[in-house]
């Protein structure tokens, strides 16, 4: 009995911090793949370089769990970036560029909301065929031409702080502190956590599962938008081809602790999950390790964590 038990309290444990010290033993072995990886400029630039996949990883954090999967967010990223760097072009007016990239992405998550809660699709083929619609409406928004040269909001990118800090860092820190606030100290994080735990269990204890999923996916929306604003920011243009953060996002998620089987995870292990696939690939570029190979390795790191997760999650149910 006790055997079992201290297996439990490992799984438990792994499951809570694991990642941190994924995150510790990939440090250390950077180091010694490279002198150059423990410089300050290198440290900062691998943390800003993933940035955005950090804040998207704030949202699928929430939505897994919840018990819930968007295929689509990174579709619905680029396509609030291509509304967001056409409405900068078209009006010079930044604030209704930002707010269009957010609307954009905010309206784009309420329908998968809406097509998952209320409408009873399965979430992993409702947003898989999402993702289809999403990059055609990019495309069309531009014509598929990139729209290239939006100066005015680099500054939201760009910028340091005290001449050394990226500001794209203190976007991220701001929007982790703010889900980890969402999810431990409102009732809406609770009602998260237990949609997740027992969705029928949640469902007789009053909680309108519906439109809770819903609010969800429209959280979902606004990270979506930041990452779309920052994005446009970052590359200076409207990209319907542009980066698909999806996959990046769900591995930090999943490599920090969230299951995807709902009712568990927290932000602090997203935030690390993120920078340990950062340093992975930012060890494999300065290796010069082709980006065919980079590809394998993080769809090995998604099966080991996916894994990992259904390891520990059974041997705990089975103490």
């Amino acid at each position: 009995m006790k055997k079992k038990s201290n297996i439990s309290a490992l799984a438990m444990f792994y499951t809570n911090y694991g990642v941190f010290f994924i995150l510790l033993l990939v440090i250390i072995g950077a180091s010694f793949c490279s002198d150059k990886f423990l410089t300050v400029n290198n440290l900062l630039g691998v943390i800003n370089q993933n940035c955005l996949t950090a804040i998207m990883a704030c949202g699928m954090t929430m939505l897994l769990i919840s018990a819930n999967m968007d295929l689509a967010c990174g579709q619905a990223m680029v396509m609030a970036n291509v509304m967001c760097a056409l409405v900068l072009t078209t009006t010079g007016n930044v604030l209704l560029a930002i707010a269009a990239a957010i609307l954009t992405a905010v309206i784009a998550e309420t329908a998968n909301g809406y097509i998952i809660s209320y409408l009873g699709l399965n979430g992993f083929i409702a947003t898989l065929a999402m993702k289809f619609v999403f990059e055609g409406i990019g495309y069309l928004l531009v014509g598929g031409t990139p729209i290239y040269g939006t100066p005015k909001i680099t500054f939201l990118a760009q910028t340091q702080i005290l001449g050394v800090i990226p500001i794209l860092i203190v976007f991220m820190l701001i929007c982790a502190v703010v889900t980890h606030f969402v999810l431990t100290r409102t009732s809406f994080g609770r009602y998260i956590y237990a949609i997740g735990g027992n969705k029928e269990a949640a469902q007789s204890a009053g909680i309108n599962v519906k439109m809770m999923v819903l609010l969800n996916f429209v959280v979902m929306g606004v990270f979506v938008g930041i990452t779309a604003v920052l994005y446009t920011a970052r590359a200076n243009s409207g990209q319907p081809a542009g980066s698909d953060l999806t996959f990046d996002a769900i591995i930090a998620t999943v490599l920090g602790g969230t299951s995807m089987a709902g009712g568990a995870g927290m932000v602090a292990g997203t935030i690390a999950g993120a920078l340990v696939v950062g340093i992975i690939n930012n060890i494999m570029n300065l290796a010069g390790v082709s980006v065919y190979y980079q590809s394998i390795v993080k769809g090995v790191i998604i099966f080991l964590a996916i894994l990992l997760d259904k390891k520990t999650r059974d041997t705990i149910m089975k103490v």
